[in-house]
């Protein structure tokens, strides 16, 4: 009875991936990745500054906004996810700072649909072998069909979910190679920066398939008992 009770306990905090948790695990992937650095070494995008890009497909107040102004002026303010723990970053805005803004906006809320609050990209995180990846509601993707490209929800639905994922395994791919073959400097960077965002989306999407919260469909905007442990102190 002692072991099952520490063992529930240790899983509770284990497995408590919050904003700030994913953006604490996937900072550690980053920093840990050889072919990560030499991937930057390589090319033309470490020391480039991305604040000023654009977070495609999202507006804010009917206004496009960069990606770190949608944490910033939402997720910050309205998420409960977010607001906790003040999400900032550096003032270089590199691609570490954008990887990390992938992983957190891939909890993103819609800031610009009447249910403020209730729905976001969090919609699409759950991954349920039991039932064959299915979901519950239509509409919604599993995990794994929303991160490699697959995914494409029943249209008319609901309006206020996506038809696809922007910043999923396949487009994030397309970044790539246009973030290095386009004429246009600004053309080059705008697309490096949704290549940089689509993989920290990626990566929280591989945290939440091993998470129990996530092992069915069913959304908790407002987090649930894994993720209330998991909340620490990263900013």
């Amino acid at each position: 009875m002692i072991k099952l009770l520490i063992m529930l306990v240790m899983t509770i905090s284990i497995f408590g991936w919050e904003v700030n948790t994913h953006r604490a695990i996937d900072r550690q992937a980053i920093e840990q990745s050889v072919n990560l650095k030499e991937f930057v070494k390589s090319s033309n995008i470490s020391n480039q500054n991305y604040g000023n890009e654009l977070y495609e497909g999202y507006r804010l107040n009917n206004t496009n906004v960069t990606y770190f102004e949608y944490i910033e002026d939402t997720e910050n303010k309205n998420s409960d996810a977010v607001s906790d723990w003040n999400q900032t970053f550096s003032v270089n805005k590199n691609f570490n700072d954008l990887l990390e803004a992938g992983s957190i906006l891939e909890d993103a809320q819609w800031a610009d649909h009447p249910w403020f609050g209730a729905n976001g990209r969090f919609l699409n995180h759950f991954a349920d072998p039991q039932n064959g990846y299915k979901g519950f509601s239509l509409g919604e993707a599993n995990a794994l069909s929303w991160a490699t490209g697959v995914a494409r929800h029943y249209p008319g639905v609901n309006p206020y979910l996506q038809d696809s994922n922007q910043y999923d395994y396949l487009n994030a791919l397309e970044y790539f190679k246009d973030g290095f073959v386009s004429k246009q400097l600004d053309e080059r960077r705008r697309y490096q920066a949704k290549m940089l965002v689509s993989v920290g989306h990626i990566l929280h999407l591989m945290n939440d398939m091993n998470v129990p919260a996530h092992t069915r469909d069913d959304a908790h905007p407002n987090g649930d008992a894994f993720s209330s442990e998991g909340r620490g102190g990263l900013a």
